[in-house]
């Protein structure tokens, strides 16, 4: 909705897109404080063990698993890559990198791709997260497109600047 305003300068339009991503990646955050984070927006600085568990994050205290998922990224990325002119969504992508065998994965070949189950050995939720983490981090991004319905859809497609000046 941002981008089809018209009158809208092109400079207002990534700043709002800037700062939607940061909502958004507020939100999903389950891993620092509330209060760092809010505070770090404005460019200041808090320690965390002042919050004292007053946050949902730091009142919740679970236990954090830290992952390197370098290669399960570029392997998102080089999967979104290949399919992207076929206008795939971000769920069936999941799908394809998990390892699914549904109908519609097989009738496609695409349960044949290298990529094909290559996220099996995550957890569904970790496997969510990372891509929108991918999002988040401008390697991915959604476009929204008019379907002849009037429907809007949203496809998974490789950022332009991953796509051109990444290797």
């Amino acid at each position: 909705m941002i981008k089809q305003d018209k009158n809208t300068p092109q400079a207002s339009i990534e700043r709002q897109i800037d700062e939607t991503r940061k909502v958004v990646a507020y939100c999903v955050n389950d891993s620092d404080c509330r209060r760092v984070q809010v505070l770090q927006y404005f460019g200041e600085n808090f320690d965390r063990k002042k919050c004292r568990k007053r946050c949902d994050v730091c009142r919740e205290a679970a236990v954090m698993v830290e992952y390197d998922l370098t290669n399960e990224s570029r392997n998102i990325i080089a999967l979104v890559r290949h399919l992207q002119s076929r206008n795939v969504t971000s769920n069936y992508c999941q799908s394809i990198f998990y390892g699914s065998k549904k109908a519609e994965v097989v009738r496609a070949g695409h349960d044949q791709l290298e990529w094909h189950g290559a996220g099996s050995h995550l957890q569904q939720d970790v496997l969510e997260k990372l891509f929108m983490k991918l999002q988040l981090e401008q390697a991915l991004t959604e476009v929204s497109v008019n379907s002849q319905g009037g429907w809007h859809n949203s496809y998974l497609k490789v950022c332009f600047c991953f796509l051109h000046c990444r290797s």
